[in-house]
């Protein structure tokens, strides 16, 4: 997808060729997109949400009722949605939430209220998520984080400062296990909520204890297998914390194994059972192969001989597909590289990529 221009591609795992699926005729500013069933739902900064029929390749219908102007000025930018379990649309916009009944175009707008305890904590919605429970999470900015049953939709449960402890920092991560809901903040450490208790713990770095190695959390992964949280944090690197014995063990770019190359670490994906995947914020085309089962590391820079410079400056978005192919982002680039024999395929793209 290229963001600042609204064209779509679609990727041939056959014949390893991507052709463009869909383009606007003007340009769009796109937020996210999401395929559910037959159709890919496109969500616009200020142009509404619309639907793309994939057989047909036509838009079948625009919603525009939550693009809030006033002359020419915008009053109400997009920032996320998503189609939960019954086939309502969620619509998060940084004044408020819309919930759609795409089946009749009918809509219901949320917001705070000051005299109402179950309303938003916050108007300005920035990030929805569906947990494995089935429950709506909803992200606010500096605001705090609520949840929704989506069985019963009494209202909105809200993680708050005074109820979790951590102040309103912006939430950057989310990882699941079982009732746990373990959230990560750009300053106040973590949150661990336990959603059927209604509980919260929070980690914080304490220079006279075993604990989180810096406060501003970048990326949380959770091993289910080995029981354990891994963290990346920006200047405080790679922290695993074993859920087990409730112990942190810090991975530093100071250590002399060099298990990570720089401590601001913005990026992990998991690798099956046996290792993670390291991203950095660091500005270079770098990432590290971090292994769990053997305690090694491999670390890979995309702009040295061995790899032709596929990259570029640097990578901008990772992820890995079913097909044990890891794929890179970069400006104008996209790339493939084969997971068990390392070798890369270079997809060049008309239009900037941000993410994949």
């Amino acid at each position: 997808m290229s963001k600042d221009k609204g064209y779509f591609y679609q990727f041939d795992y056959q014949s390893m060729i991507f052709k463009l699926l869909f383009s606007f005729p003007n340009p769009m500013e796109i937020v996210n997109f999401k395929k559910y069933g037959n159709f890919l739902w496109i969500l616009t900064e200020k142009d509404g949400l619309l639907k793309l029929n994939l057989k047909t390749l036509k838009i079948e219908k625009t919603y525009t009722f939550f693009c809030q102007k006033e002359g020419d000025m915008q009053l109400s930018l997009s920032r996320d949605f998503l189609m939960d379990k019954n086939g309502y649309i969620w619509i998060a916009t940084h004044q408020c939430l819309y919930l759609l009944n795409p089946k009749n175009g009918e809509y219901i707008l949320y917001k705070h209220s000051d005299t109402d305890k179950f309303s938003l904590i916050n108007n300005s919605i920035w990030n929805l998520n569906l947990d494995k429970q089935g429950n709506l999470w909803i992200g606010t900015f500096c605001g705090g984080v609520c949840y929704v049953n989506l069985n019963d939709l009494k209202g909105f449960k809200t993680i708050t400062v005074q109820s979790s402890k951590f102040s309103q920092n912006i939430i950057s991560g989310f990882a699941e296990r079982g009732n746990e809901l373990w959230i990560g903040t750009e300053g106040s450490g973590m949150l661990c909520y336990d959603i059927i208790k209604g509980v919260s713990k929070s980690y914080k770095h304490d220079p006279k204890n075993n604990s989180l190695a810096f406060d501003n959390v970048k990326a949380m992964l959770m091993d289910r297998i080995h029981n354990k949280l891994w963290i990346g944090m920006f200047l405080g690197g790679l922290d695993c914390l074993d859920l087990t014995t409730n112990k942190f063990k810090n991975y530093s770019e100071n250590d002399e194994d060099k298990r990570i190359l720089v401590n601001h670490v913005n990026r992990l994906e998991a690798e099956a059972d046996s290792g993670i995947w390291v991203g950095y914020r660091d500005g270079k085309a770098r990432i590290t192969y971090f292994s769990i089962t053997r305690k090694t590391s491999k670390h890979i820079n995309f702009n040295s001989k061995e790899y032709h410079n596929f990259i570029g400056s640097r990578v901008s978005d990772f992820c890995r597909d079913d097909e044990n192919n890891l794929w890179f982002a970069s400006q104008e680039r996209l790339h493939v590289m084969d997971i068990k024999t390392k070798k890369f395929m270079l997809f060049k793209l008309i239009h900037l990529i941000i993410a994949i």
